[in-house]
């Protein structure tokens, strides 16, 4: 399924402070993008695709496609019914919670749909959101993504009413987390999204991008990027009926290149590469069953996977926070309070 980025305005969210590990700012268009310029990118993703040959398009923005900031809401149907009268037959756009309404949605099914909802009620359309973690904490003060649960719960149930489908990214390799915490963390938050009504859940591997915080504290040997071992620990923990609504993302391409992405030794890398990119083809455990036995999955087993922490998930973020607003000369009340991370006994 291939995707089109169309170079818009940034992410709001981005401008006004980004998710810890997001580059999708890196390929947004600085200068004012005028409707005329994603009318012109809109045809030429048409010239280079075949829609006999992907029927299927992921179509989106640098953040969010319903933010009329990015796109705006008198030319989006006009760019669906391009996608439409060129042959495409579903659509997958990205958006953040906040910037969905019934009028915007509404308004995009009649350009791309004008005969109405399929026999069970849903358009050829579908929603991706970038949930990340289904724990609000984790969300907040790891991610940096500026929205809570009970958001994506009321975008999922509005997307229900107007007869849109969903889809959910999920993050793995936060920061400040331990790999177990991590990956724990990663499938509650599956679990949460399949159970809400999620048709997908794209488990994005968390790679190195530039101007990032995550690659401001990989710089200072305070992160690394997740060894691909723990997305095939993911899978091998998830339940079946959940695995079988999951994909690993983010190992191999990107909108926007990083710099470089997570891996596992020299020997295997391509390998366990190549054994998830059969699974994401055919859900077929087989193809992770038959990666082949390396030692550096024993050397992640003995290291990163057994890590431990004596402190709580709050008091390491409080202590990372504390350090980067010391060595970026912040103002130190910008820092969550303790009893704000729920720390109790903790000098402010």
């Amino acid at each position: 399924m291939p995707l089109v980025t169309l170079r818009t305005n940034p992410c709001r969210w981005s401008k006004y402070a980004g998710c810890v590990m997001c580059g999708y700012h890196l390929g947004a268009n600085r200068r004012r993008i005028t409707d005329e310029m994603l009318v012109a990118q809109t045809e030429d993703a048409i010239t280079r695709l075949n829609p006999k040959v992907y029927p299927s398009l992921v179509f989106t923005s640098n953040g969010s496609f319903f933010d009329r900031a990015e796109v705006s809401d008198e030319i989006r149907p006009v760019l669906a019914k391009k996608l439409r009268d060129a042959g495409f037959q579903y659509l997958i756009m990205e958006s953040r919670p906040e910037y969905l309404t019934p009028e915007r949605l509404r308004a995009l099914a009649k350009a791309f749909a004008p005969a109405g909802p399929g026999p069970l009620g849903r358009y050829p359309l579908s929603v991706s959101f970038g949930l990340e973690s289904s724990n609000d904490f984790v969300q907040r003060y790891c991610i940096n993504k500026g929205r809570h649960r009970a958001d994506y719960l009321a975008a999922f149930d509005l997307l229900d009413r107007e007869g849109y489908a969903y889809d959910c990214y999920v993050l793995l390799g936060k920061p400040f987390m331990t790999a177990r915490e991590d990956v724990a963390d990663a499938i509650n938050t599956i679990r949460f999204a399949v159970d809400h009504g999620v048709d997908y859940v794209f488990v994005m591997v968390t790679n190195m991008v530039d101007y990032g915080l995550t690659s401001y504290l990989h710089e200072r040997g305070r992160y690394r990027l997740p060894s691909l071992w723990r997305a095939v620990e993911l899978l091998e923990r998830l339940p079946d009926r959940y695995r079988r609504h999951v994909q690993i993302k983010g190992i191999s391409h990107a909108p926007v290149p990083p710099r470089y992405y997570a891996r596992t030794c020299e020997l295997c890398t391509e390998h366990v590469k190549g054994a998830i990119n059969f699974w994401n083809q055919t859900g077929e455990m087989e193809h992770i069953r038959s990666i082949h036995p390396c030692s550096c999955r024993q050397r992640f087993a003995e290291g990163e996977w057994s890590e431990r922490s004596s402190q709580v998930l709050a008091e390491r973020v409080l202590r990372e926070y504390r350090t980067l607003a010391d060595e970026l000369d912040l103002d130190r009340t910008l820092v969550p309070a303790p009893r704000a991370l729920g720390l109790t006994g903790v000098a402010a």
